[in-house]
């Protein structure tokens, strides 16, 4: 397979964009921590809004639709688990930066104002693209079990959360560069695909 073929691989894109840029970033581009953490949870970001449109789509395309009330306390839970991380990694940058709050405001407005206004947008297309061949193409909504989708994705969630918590505390007492940082939480990233949605995904479709 040609480096052409496989950059048109949805999968291939996506690891682009979470791995890639923030590497580029932070090697080539100025990029700080604060901007690297900032760029992750924007991803997050992305990739819920994306899954909460597939759970729509399972629920109404299933044989016994439900109503959305699955849905809204989904999204109830992943906006409280969001909020956690944001006060967590905004702790976290003081504390491990020597930065005042004022400062950490200020990065994340001069990041949202000179490239974040592209990257959000970049990253939500590129998880729209890779759920349009791998999802919606192959009519995967209709191999899901809808309660069982919702259920597992709340257990990521707590998973994520979990993991954050436990990432900030071994941050706030091992003394680590941050660029090895950035190389541990890819490292976790990429285990949790590989692991947890896997698993989380063969336990959502339907037997």
């Amino acid at each position: 397979m040609s480096w052409t073929q496989k950059l048109r691989n949805p999968f291939i894109q996506q690891y682009a964009i979470e791995i890639v840029f923030p590497l580029l970033g932070y090697f080539f581009f100025d990029w700080d921590i604060l901007i690297i953490g900032v760029y992750y949870l924007i991803d997050h970001l992305c990739s819920q809004i994306l899954y909460f449109r597939r759970a729509h789509w399972v629920n109404i395309k299933g044989q016994q639709p439900v109503g959305i009330q699955f849905l809204l306390l989904s999204m109830l839970a992943f906006i409280i688990f969001f909020l956690a991380e944001l006060i967590g990694f905004n702790y976290l940058i003081i504390e491990t930066q020597n930065m005042t709050q004022i400062e950490v405001l200020d990065g994340f407005y001069d990041f949202a104002i000179s490239e974040l206004w592209i990257l959000f947008p970049l990253v939500l297309f590129v998880y729209h693209l890779k759920d349009q061949f791998t999802f919606y193409a192959r009519r995967q909504y209709l191999k899901i079990n809808y309660k069982s989708y919702m259920f597992w994705e709340a257990i990521s969630g707590v998973i994520i959360l979990l993991l954050f918590i436990l990432s900030g505390f071994l941050w706030l007492n091992f003394s680590m560069p941050n660029a090895a940082i950035i190389f541990v939480f890819i490292g976790l990233k990429i285990g949790f695909d590989l692991t947890v949605k896997k698993f989380i995904a063969k336990k959502s479709t339907k037997s």
